[in-house]
């Protein structure tokens, strides 16, 4: 059989599609296969369709997982065998047809770790922003005249790149800022900045000690008594508004949060001095003029603070509010993945790149080759929706016998951190011991050849922690109110639907997230190792039916701050060959929160921190009627760490098949991506990373799947290398 094309890209998610649209590009010939099948579903489409994109059985595997060995203790989530939902993307995109399009970059501290772990300096922090700015286009903030220059662009953002970010029109939130919604947000504020709540709080009682002569002058001045509140804005509402409304960055303006408090503590001195000195108050009035021009200024240069994926956010480490970017497109209000990105490039290159979708690989086809063995194609089953993970009632029959397609250079690997690990174990490679062990049981399958002794392969496994501190409102929360939510329902009566088909955004052209904040769990920790979503609906993890549940009852009447644990420290995660068919689902188990390691019950003090630190927010925000329900309601001490043991879940798998030095007993690949003791195999997706990197996967794994792009084609015409050595243990 003769090989037709160059590459071959088992995977078109978030790996998969970035690497085989760069070789495309290159001009090399490649073949993405993908077991899903193309995304034809409006539930991918619209952003706040999300949730039902991952339930979606045309779109999604209904994957389960275990967080325990004996899965206590239960989590109230779990599925009737103890096992936990665990969505993953099954079309043409993967995840990214499916995830919640979050794009923020990773910490500096996560590059520089893996260089100074694989001795490779081209990982470094400086050299992988290389790669965001290649992938990002950025529309929030307006595209300087020349993109490399530094003063033009100080947050160091991409503009010409494949995959836009957005930060939906935040006019939404604006029109819709009722009671709850404004103390939610400046709760979210002022818990970040206290010395920004002090200078508020001091404005606010200056400003009333000066409102009766601010009101005397205003009826002598216009003969008639205003409302003085109405005549300043409010200044607490006010500024809010300005927080929140859609602002282009002011490059040439003060950017940080000191410069607001500044401002603030100097309108209050205004206030204070016409309180004191009343016969000065022509004189103090320009003062006062001054003092709102300037406030206004800082409040339209603040985009800067609020963006977390600006460069001197990052370089600073810091700590605070954020809204979030999205990989929405501004102009037509649809989410935007890695299948976008390759059917441009199909377009464009149509013989450089073909698309088979409705196919699942099996294996990969090995040939011994000198000291190691060589990748030359991968087996596959034809059919849609003939893997285990499909959703019960739609798995199907293969549509026809195994067939085999052979590469000329090399075979790269992109199905994720659950699938990639059990492909290289039915493939030969991995523990030893576990390919004997999967030989040994009584099945119709074919025994597995051990090819290559890799201890890495399948372990390693782990996620960030997540957990919700779920609130109860007395009413329905505004945003949504007008949204049907319905992608199963008749859409028609929906203003709001209606608006998002005209292409003019609103709740429909975003994920339903309004504000994130990130914080340090420990003072002495150098990055941010939490961060905090504050969204409407109940949403409380993953579980089957899950979306319907996030606005079903009293679902609008809901808050939900979902707190997340970068960092984590758990790494006793594995997956495992459940069975040598490779159609069956392979065993997959995070061992969450041993009760002997002290870095996991490191990780659970974090996780507590993190309710500490959303109640005393919500105490601060004085909701009226908001109540804490769900399962860590009431709970404290022992009790709240018991609930959290039992309730946190994940769902950014990596790890499995890590990048590590040649000395590292556990690498699986070398620091370009090759399979060690193989020729032409390479893996790139979340499995390659050792530490799971930043709060939001998508993103590290885009800069990883250029980066691995470049590598590989640099390849391509550089004399052929030997294969990637075997891991050897440190002596």
């Amino acid at each position: 059989m003769d090989a037709a094309f160059d590459y071959i890209v088992v995977g078109a998610g978030a790996g998969g599609g970035v690497v085989a649209s760069r070789l495309a590009l290159a001009g090399h010939r490649v073949l993405v296969i993908e077991a899903g099948g193309p995304v034809e579903s409006r539930n991918s489409e619209v952003p706040l369709f999300h949730p039902h994109a991952s339930e979606d059985p045309s779109l999604s595997w209904r994957m389960f997982v275990r967080h325990y060995p004996e899965n206590v203790p239960r989590d109230s989530k779990a599925a009737c065998d103890g096992r936990i939902f665990y969505p993953r993307g099954a079309a043409v995109g993967g995840s990214t047809a499916v995830n919640a399009m979050i794009g923020i970059l990773p910490h500096h501290s996560d590059w520089d770790g893996l260089a100074a772990m694989t001795k490779d300096e081209t990982w470094n922090s400086r050299e992988m922003h290389r790669y965001f700015r290649r992938i990002e286009r950025c529309q929030y903030i307006a595209m300087p005249l020349v993109r490399d220059a530094h003063e033009l662009n100080p947050g160091e953002h991409g503009f010409e790149g494949w995959l836009p970010l957005n930060r939906p029109d935040r006019s939404d939130v604006l029109e819709r800022l009722d009671p709850v919604l404004t103390r939610l947000i400046a709760a979210a504020l002022f818990a970040n900045y206290p010395e920004l709540a002090k200078a508020f709080r001091q404005v606010q009682d200056q400003y009333k000690a000066a409102k009766p002569i601010l009101l005397e002058h205003v009826r002598r001045s216009i003969g008639t008594v205003l409302d003085a509140d109405k005549l300043l804005n409010d200044i607490g509402r006010s500024a809010l508004r300005n927080l929140v409304a859609s602002q282009k960055s002011r490059r040439d303006e003060p950017e940080t949060i000191s410069h607001l408090t500044e401002t603030l503590q100097s309108l209050g001195a205004t206030f204070r001095q016409i309180h004191e000195h009343p016969h000065e108050l022509a004189l103090q009035k320009l003062f006062l003029f001054e003092a709102f021009g300037r406030l206004k200024r800082v409040l339209a240069s603040l985009d800067s603070v609020l963006d977390p994926n600006d460069i001197r956010v990052l370089n600073d480490r810091r700590q605070g509010v954020f809204f979030i970017p999205q990989a929405i497109d501004a102009r037509t209000g649809k989410r935007v993945g890695t299948a976008d990105f390759l059917n441009h490039v199909r377009e464009e290159k149509p013989g450089n790149l073909t698309i088979q979708s409705g196919v699942y690989v099996s294996r990969v086809l090995l040939q011994e080759h000198q000291s190691g063995y060589r990748a030359i194609g991968v087996e596959c089953i034809p059919g849609e929706q003939t893997f285990e993970g499909a959703h019960r009632g739609h798995r199907r029959d293969p549509t026809g016998p195994p067939f085999r397609i052979l590469a000329r250079r090399e075979v790269i690997l992109c199905a994720g951190a659950l699938n990639t690990p059990a492909l290289l174990l039915l493939s030969g490679i991995g523990p030893k011991w576990e390919i004997e062990q999967a030989n040994s049981r009584p099945e119709s399958a074919s025994k597995i050849e051990p090819l290559v002794d890799l201890p890495g392969v399948g372990q390693n496994l782990h996620d960030r922690y997540e957990i919700t501190v779920l609130y109860r409102m007395k009413e329905f929360i505004s945003l949504l109110a007008h949204c049907a939510c319905d992608p199963n329902g008749s859409l028609d009566a929906d203003p709001e639907w209606q608006r998002w088909q005209r292409r003019e955004g609103g709740p429909y052209a975003s994920n339903g997230a309004v504000i994130g904040f990130s914080r340090r769990s420990r003072p002495d920790l150098l990055d941010p190792d939490l961060f905090v979503l504050g969204l409407p609906g109940r949403f409380v993890g993953y579980k089957v039916g899950y979306a319907r549940d996030l606005l079903d009852g009293d679902g609008r009447a809901c808050w939900s701050w979902v707190i997340l644990k970068g960092h984590s420290r758990n790494r006793k995660g594995t997956v495992k060959l459940a069975s040598r068919d490779p159609l069956a689902m392979p065993d997959i188990c995070f061992h969450y929160f041993d009760p002997q390691d002290p870095g996991d019950q490191a990780d659970l003090e974090d996780l507590q921190e993190g309710v500490r630190l959303v109640r005393e927010l919500m105490s601060r925000a004085e909701v009226q009627g908001a109540e804490e329900d769900g399962a860590l309601a009431g709970r404290d001490g022992a009790d709240l760490a018991a609930a959290i043991r039992a309730e946190a879940w994940g769902h950014h798998a990596c790890g499995t098949c890590q990048i590590g030095a040649d000395d590292d007993a556990d690498a699986v690949l070398s620091s370009d991506f090759r399979v060690r003791g193989t020729w032409n195999l390479r893996v790139v997706d979340a499995s390659v990373f050792p530490n799971i990197p930043g709060f939001f996967l998508a993103m590290p794994v885009y800069m990883a799947a250029e980066k691995a792009a470049d590598v590989i084609h640099a390849a391509s015409t550089a004399p052929p290398a030997g294969p990637a050595p075997l891991p050897r243990s440190k002596t």
